[in-house]
């Protein structure tokens, strides 16, 4: 008995959908947030940097109305605030700086800001400062008297501003894993629902998605298959009860014999002169008791695969026929007949132990003979209607096969398949069940007999709505090997000669729907 599958091999549904649609979140809002944080330093970088030079221009206009020995407390009353201010002479000096209010400054002439505010008036720089060791955006402005000032102000670096906004991130996170959570149980419930709803009894019938179509053919032909197990499976136990009661029906009357014929003998109820006669019956009997039971274990032996692969052998059945007429030939001069035989060599794999018991269940009186060959002929018929229904199913479980993997055109199933040696009425109940089954198939399926090829094309309602006719098909495919065809529009056959193009008239059969449709 097969174990239920453990929690730790069953795939979670809910969880899958979870995982897949939080890590897709997850990204998505870390990208989002990480270009729209990057926008706005940039954003707001550009503004600082436009309002820092709208300040230095200020300043500059301030002390251009001062004389160089008063700037220095200009600038201590007027621009005392967050930004650094430095007042440097014509050569490079720093005569002020509100961040370095003791110590002597080197000199600041050699500068890039200094250098391009000395050449074009103005210069605008962002670098490392060495003084203050950080990310500093400068302003210099050269004043008409050749002396500068300088503004400057920290800059706040692009991985410190992101660390800032972690916070607001985070937060943002933490809603999205909520709202993902809520999310993929709803889909997970969608999802299940027609699931839920399938009947394993009849799973065609329930309104389950278009992808589960081939796995729902197989398990309503398994099903089939399983019922028509259990009813033969029916059918041999009570073949087997038949049988038991049969064979012991027919062992007691031997047994009965044997057992009463030795009881009288030991009974000393027969007469000395008749104990040969019981002795004979004795014998007799047994010999049929072991007759049937060689029955029996040959019968079932022939269930065993083994034993029928191990006992097929050549037999020479003219041979077969011969040993068969020479032990019939003394019952036949009883009955005044002369019996004679006729015919040419054959050979052929068989079990002949097998054959030469079914020789022998053929004997029968003249008067019974007739009786006997129209029972067998009756038996030959029933065998013959079961192996034509038996192909038929087979046939029809083929055509569900093909089904499952027509290709998708558009919405339509179109499929190609060849069948060699089938007659032109095993093509139609494949085709009549395609067509039946599927209103927007188009299939067109192929048989090789010979040198002969049959061609049959059917299209369903909805294939043929799309302008798609099963006799301008076969008429298509027909003519590739060198053929004719026509028919209705829902079912078609022709014929072709040229086995060489079979592949390539089946591998037409797309592009044709496809022109049909437009694509």
């Amino acid at each position: 008995m097969n174990a239920p599958v453990s929690a730790r091999h069953a795939r979670s549904l809910s969880r899958s959908i979870l995982v897949t649609v939080l890590a897709f979140t997850l990204v998505a809002v870390l990208a989002t947030a990480i270009a729209l944080v990057t926008v706005a330093y940039l954003s707001e970088e550009e503004r600082s940097e436009g309002l820092l030079v709208e300040q230095a221009r200020s300043c500059a206009q301030v002390l251009e109305e001062y004389p160089a020995d008063a700037r220095v407390g200009v600038l201590e009353q007027q621009f005392a605030g967050p930004e650094r201010f430095t007042l440097i002479d014509p050569a490079g000096n720093v005569i002020f700086d509100t961040a370095v209010r003791d110590g002597a400054l080197e000199n600041h002439f050699e500068r890039p800001e200094m250098l391009a505010a000395e050449h074009a008036g103005e210069g605008v720089l962002v670098r490392h400062s060495d003084t203050l060791n950080r990310d500093t955006v400068y302003v210099a402005e050269r004043l008409s008297d050749g002396y500068f000032v300088r503004v400057s102000e920290e800059r706040l670096s692009l991985p410190a501003f992101l660390g800032s906004m972690a916070l607001p991130v985070g937060i943002v996170l933490v809603i999205a894993v909520i709202l993902v959570i809520m999310l993929s149980r709803f889909l997970t419930s969608r999802i299940m629902r027609p699931l839920d709803e399938l009947d394993v009894h009849d799973p065609l019938s329930g309104d389950a998605y278009e992808e589960m179509r081939p796995l729902l053919l197989r398990i309503d032909e398994q099903k089939e298959q399983l019922r028509r197990q259990n009813e033969e499976l029916k059918e041999a136990d009570g073949l087997r009860r038949e049988f038991s009661a049969n064979v012991s029906h027919e062992m007691k009357t031997p047994l009965q014999v044997i057992s009463g014929s030795a009881e009288m003998i030991a009974s000393g109820l027969v007469d000395p002169d008749d104990v040969e006669e019981f002795a004979r019956r004795i014998y007799l009997e047994s010999q049929r008791l072991r007759a049937l039971i060689n029955d029996v274990l040959t019968l079932s032996r022939l269930d065993e695969s083994s034993f029928a692969s191990a006992a097929r052998v050549p037999v020479d059945m003219l041979e077969l026929v011969q040993r068969t007429c020479e032990r019939l030939r003394p019952l036949a001069r009883e009955h005044g007949i002369d019996l004679e035989f006729d015919g040419a060599e054959l050979r052929t794999l068989g079990n002949e132990a097998l054959l030469e018991q079914a020789a022998a269940a053929v004997k029968a009186s003249p008067a019974e003979l007739p009786a006997r060959v129209e029972a067998l002929n009756g038996e030959m018929k029933e065998l013959r209607h079961a192996v034509e229904k038996f192909q038929a199913e087979a046939s029809l479980g083929e055509a569900r096969q093909f089904l499952m993997s027509a290709k998708d055109v558009k919405g339509l199933k179109v499929l190609t398949a060849t069948r060699n040696g089938m007659d032109a009425n095993g093509l139609r109940q494949m085709g009549d069940f395609l067509r039946d089954k599927e209103p927007n198939v188009v299939a067109v399926l192929a048989s090789t007999n010979e040198e002969k090829i049959t061609f049959l094309a059917v299209c369903g309602k909805q294939a043929i709505a799309k302008g798609i006719k099963a006799g301008d098909l076969v008429k298509s495919v027909c003519a590739l090997c060198g053929g004719k065809g026509g028919g209705k529009p829902d079912s078609a056959m022709g014929g072709g000669k040229d086995l060489l193009k079979l592949d390539d008239a089946l591998a037409s059969v797309d592009d044709f729907v496809a022109v049909k449709l437009g694509l």
